[in-house]
């Protein structure tokens, strides 16, 4: 009735198509580097990435998803609204809302992101900063620091209320 010959690739590719399709997208679009191309530098761009190919440098899509596919190997700082990791990475990686490492993953460095999920079966050495307050998110997506309060200057007669009865104290000495 059903011919189950092939349908191992055709699940596979189904599989890995459903994932992506979980990850949010961009209404600009998708771009991809590709598996064979190799990219040194600044990358930085308005739309959603898919890395296929290998990556050395930064990658700088901070208002969208960033997705590392399986074929995928970047040896960068990644930053992303939202990052998807199914490959090999070697480097911090931000979001700003969500960073995903999926079971095909190997990825060695530190997450920072409000929200960090692991897939069993995912490799991952390094530290996780779930801290949606860290000055390392605030910095990196531009998010205003609050400035330290300094405790307001007494008035001056204030000072003088405060000063005096000090003064009028007697010496033990």
């Amino acid at each position: 009735m059903f011919n189950k010959s092939g349908s191992s690739d055709h699940q596979s590719a189904h599989d890995t198509a459903s994932e992506r399709s979980r990850a949010p997208r961009s209404p600009q679009g998708v771009a991809m580097v590709g598996a064979s191309i190799h990219m040194d530098g600044r990358l930085s761009g308005e739309e959603d990435l898919l890395v296929e190919g290998k990556v050395t440098g930064t990658i700088e899509l901070k208002k969208n998803t960033v997705t590392v596919g399986s074929k995928g190997h970047v040896m960068a700082d990644i930053y992303g609204k939202n990052v998807v990791l199914e490959g090999k990475v070697e480097g911090n990686v931000y979001g700003a809302e969500s960073v995903v490492v999926r079971r095909s993953a190997h990825i060695t460095g530190r997450l920072v992101a409000p929200a960090v999920s692991l897939e069993q079966g995912g490799y991952f050495s390094g530290t996780i900063d779930m801290d949606s307050e860290t000055e390392d998110l605030k910095k990196s997506f531009g998010q205003p620091q609050a400035a330290p309060k300094a405790a307001p200057a007494p008035k001056p007669a204030e000072a003088a209320e405060t000063v005096a009865p000090l003064l009028k104290q007697p010496n033990k000495s």
